[in-house]
């Protein structure tokens, strides 16, 4: 009886664990991603500067929102015994109601950033 108490109590807490793991791992990704230094054309400079400061912005959002989406889940599984069993789809929806938000808004503003950067000619195909 022991052995599957132990068992019961690792796996309690294996979830939280590895979702505190992923929640670090994306912080250290998105510091390395803000830290990371790329060579900048001689032409036109500004513009492919300020393109991929947009680039930057949008990844480092989408790893805030992912962080934020384990911390979500953290609070799901710390405190499951308090919600009711029906607690969880109500709050599953709203997290999926705002991401799809939060994708179109994304979207709709890379659009637009890559919109000027094809009136700047940054984007031409060479032949």
């Amino acid at each position: 009886m022991g052995d599957s108490r132990s068992a019961a109590q690792f796996q309690r807490i294996l979830l939280p664990v590895a979702l505190i793991y992923i929640h670090v791992g994306l912080l250290l990704w998105k510091a390395g991603m803000v830290r990371w230094r790329a060579p900048l054309p001689a032409a036109q400079t500004g513009d492919y500067e300020q393109m991929r400061d947009s680039a930057r912005r949008f990844y480092t959002g989408a790893l805030d929102w992912m962080r934020t989406f384990t911390v979500f889940l953290l609070v799901l599984v710390v405190f499951k015994d308090r919600l009711r069993n029906d607690g969880f789809a109500p709050m599953f929806a709203a997290w999926v109601l705002l991401t799809v938000i939060w994708i179109w808004w994304s979207t709709r503003r890379t659009a637009n950033v890559l919109d000027r950067s094809n009136f700047c000619g940054l984007n031409r195909r060479r032949r």
